[in-house]
């Protein structure tokens, strides 16, 4: 240590005015960078701040509700999953009876409360048994309102023909008992809304225990509710063709906005984020090409 010292100090260090001259001019130096880069990022700021502004006025409001199918009413504003491909008369059955219809089709209605139309609206719906169902609308008006319906596939219907099959083979059903049982199902309604209702009995000829079994069902006091939680997957795009995916969940209490789960394309980039796997494929595959309307009810 000494001999470094004894060697420092053989060293001209000038004097103390130039020192303190030299430290000042590279403060000042980074004085200078340092405000530059402030006024920098305070300028992107801004900017950032004004272009949202401007990609935030153009995006559409609407709102979610859980809605009700009006029976024996058929609606222009009523559309079915993009896998319908016909009008199923099958499943119009369902449909019947009100309270048939509550329990056994999901209608989920998307009000535009906006002053502009929402453009190009793709809406997937994630149940909890992971059954998707997928729903394309070209347009939806400023100040108006679209249904978007699901036939459950658990529903009452189907438990009427699994009680047939489960007695009859479909391949023994001959043209005499189809006809038979399309008119029981017809006449289901006259086992509700009668003070008699319990007296009423299912018949057909020659079919006892398949009667007594279809009896039983038209008779049971309540039709159970089919579980309808599931997650909403929203796309849309804005005037400025700003693409946008927002995610409710929907549950016994009602339907319920995940903000944690939104992508802007202005902000995001339109990249899938981590921990949002599960709706990349459905971020992939939005897009206008190829954008095909779904069939209206």
């Amino acid at each position: 240590m000494n001999i470094i010292l004894n060697w420092i100090g053989t060293w001209d260090w000038g004097n103390v005015a130039d020192w303190v001259s030299g430290i000042g001019s590279i403060g000042a130096i980074l004085a200078v960078w340092w405000q530059s880069r402030q006024e920098k990022n305070l300028l992107k700021m801004q900017l950032e701040n004004e272009k949202e502004q401007a990609f935030q006025e153009k995006r559409q409001l609407f709102k979610l509700n859980v809605a009700k199918l009006r029976t024996g009413v058929i609606r222009s504003n009523d559309y079915l999953p993009i896998e319908e491909k016909s009008f199923d008369f099958g499943r119009y059955k369902i449909n019947k009876i009100d309270y048939l219809a509550d329990a056994q089709i999901d209608v989920v209605e998307i009000s535009n409360i906006s002053d502009r139309d929402i453009i190009a609206l793709h809406v997937v719906f994630i149940y909890e048994n992971d059954e998707i169902i997928k729903f394309n609308i070209d347009s939806v008006k400023s100040n108006s309102k679209i249904n978007l319906i699901n036939f459950l596939k658990n529903n009452f219907y189907n438990e009427f023909q699994d009680i047939v099959h489960s007695e009859i083979s479909e391949e023994n059903i001959d043209s005499d008992l189809s006809f038979s049982l399309e008119n029981i199902w017809k006449n289901q309604l006259e086992f509700f809304g009668y003070d008699n209702w319990p007296y009423k009995r299912v018949r057909i000829k020659g079919h006892d225990d398949l009667a007594e079994k279809i009896d039983k069902l038209f008779k049971r006091t309540s039709i159970p509710s089919i579980n309808k939680s599931k997650k909403i997957v929203v796309y849309y795009m804005t005037p400025m063709r700003e693409k946008i995916r927002l995610v409710f969940e929907q549950n016994d209490k009602g339907i319920f906005h995940q903000k944690n789960f939104n992508m802007l394309e202005h902000k995001d980039g339109w990249v899938t984020k981590k921990g949002q796997e599960k709706f990349e494929s459905f971020d992939i595959e939005y897009n206008l090409n190829n954008f095909q309307e779904s069939k209206k009810f």
